[in-house]
């Protein structure tokens, strides 16, 4: 099943081609301000570098955020013009989620911490182990000082010396203050997830 993925939820946006399981073609760039010229440009690069036209997809994944509310109303304009235009299947995939998904070999505790600006970070916990993964609650917003603090105490009440697994853009801007509140038990995920 090929499939078009579209991330645009943030500054750096990503755009794939999957064959079921099998990545075929990827393009991450900067695209903050030029959503709509790059998305377009990087979706035709990689079909015809695929040797692809849009008839020749079975459906398009779309990031629905948090995020950047232009860059999410131009992935999800972008999508949904593809897929009506071509009768494809177009699923929604939620931005946290997705990005906890990289790390679902993990053991233990995965955060995604993304920069929501004005000294906030949207975030989501999940635990992830042998039987897949598990969001914990709901996604939320709040100061990276309240989600540490949140996060050093559920650490503790699993009782568990397992490293809580941080990910996302928040780190850039607040990962010394995951690092000071859960100390030796914080694990930085690698940048590009």
């Amino acid at each position: 099943m090929k499939v078009l993925g579209i991330e645009t939820s943030g500054g750096i946006g990503g755009f794939a081609l999957v064959d079921d399981t099998q990545l075929v073609a990827e393009e991450v760039a900067d695209i903050m301000g030029h959503h709509l010229e790059r998305g377009s440009d990087m979706i035709e690069s990689i079909l015809t570098g695929a040797g692809l036209g849009v008839s020749d997809l079975e459906g398009i994944a779309v990031s629905l955020g948090p995020g950047s509310f232009t860059g999410l109303r131009v992935g999800l304009a972008l999508a949904k013009g593809l897929a009506v235009g071509a009768g494809l299947a177009l699923a929604g995939v939620p931005t946290l989620d997705a990005i906890a998904e990289g790390l679902r070999e993990a053991e233990g505790m995965v955060v995604v911490v993304r920069d929501a600006r004005r000294g906030e970070v949207y975030f989501a916990a999940y635990r992830a182990g042998v039987g897949g993964l598990a969001r914990l609650g709901p996604y939320r917003a709040l100061a990276p000082e309240a989600v540490a603090a949140e996060l050093a105490q559920e650490g503790a009440l699993l009782g568990s010396e397992r490293p809580i697994v941080v990910a996302g853009d928040g780190l850039a801007r607040y990962g010394d203050i995951f690092r000071r509140a859960l100390g030796g038990r914080a694990a930085f995920a690698a940048e590009p997830l």
